[in-house]
């Protein structure tokens, strides 16, 4: 969907909601029923999937690329509303109604509002409803019993990443999404602290060797290859657009 061509990306979307068609349930969360059910390919739900993926995409951007030979910093207003304006086309894809679709941090901010009581934090959303059981927990435990020395090439840098990056990843965010997480005054504190002490990490990682090293592991040499194409695309039309 992200490195492919038009046709591409539209024949993945499908399948993908293929998928998602049997993402559904009468409850979402039990502690609160009154929300009624879920389907992850209805409006709401993968409105709700594109800003929490695509704002936050821009958040941890601005947090965390060393780029142009500067600190990491806030991309400019004009170019944030493009990003909102090209995310767009992606968020189309998943059959968002067009009025929901946000062109502009202006436009995303309303949406914010609009839905702020779906975005908070629930001590019983991870409850599983017809058991009972904590979702985390269950995970947990399968994965211990499915567990196997020959994961441990690819368990470590998980868990590394996990561990180094969770809390400064939850300082990235906007204090909404913060409290939303269930954090308090001291560990969202905490959190603004840890991305900015986690940064010399971050930049050894952009380094070429080892992020040729972290591509090859997250995303396999096909993967590796279609990152490299689409840089190479991009680095040529903002060379056309300087021209």
């Amino acid at each position: 969907m992200w490195l492919g061509d038009t046709a591409t990306a539209e024949k993945m979307v499908k399948h993908l909601h293929n998928i998602h068609q049997r993402v559904a349930g009468d409850i979402i969360d039990v502690g609160e029923p009154e929300l009624g059910g879920y389907a992850a390919t209805d409006t709401r739900e993968v409105m709700c999937a594109a800003l929490t993926e695509m704002h936050p995409m821009l958040r941890v951007y601005e947090a965390f690329a060393f780029r142009d030979g500067k600190l990491p910093h806030r991309l400019p207003a004009t170019a944030r509303d493009r990003f909102m304006g090209e995310s767009a086309r992606y968020v189309r894809l998943h059959g968002v109604p067009e009025d929901e679709i946000p062109t502009t941090m202006a436009q995303l901010a309303l949406l914010y509002e609009k839905y702020d009581h779906l975005f908070r934090h629930s001590p019983t959303m991870k409850l599983i409803p017809e058991t009972g059981e904590d979702f985390e927990e269950v995970m947990g435990k399968a994965m211990i019993k499915n567990f196997h020395i020959t994961q441990i090439r690819a368990i470590v840098p998980l868990m590394i990443q996990a561990i180094v990056f969770n809390l400064p990843i939850a300082g990235v965010l906007s204090g909404r999404a913060r409290r939303a997480m269930g954090l308090g005054p001291t560990k969202s504190r905490l959190a603004i602290l840890s991305k900015m002490a986690v940064l010399p990490i971050v930049w050894l990682m952009q380094q070429p060797p080892i992020e040729r090293h972290f591509m090859r592991l997250m995303w396999g040499p096909d993967g590796v290859v279609l990152i490299e194409s689409a840089r190479l695309l991009h680095r040529q039309a903002r060379a056309a657009q300087s021209s």
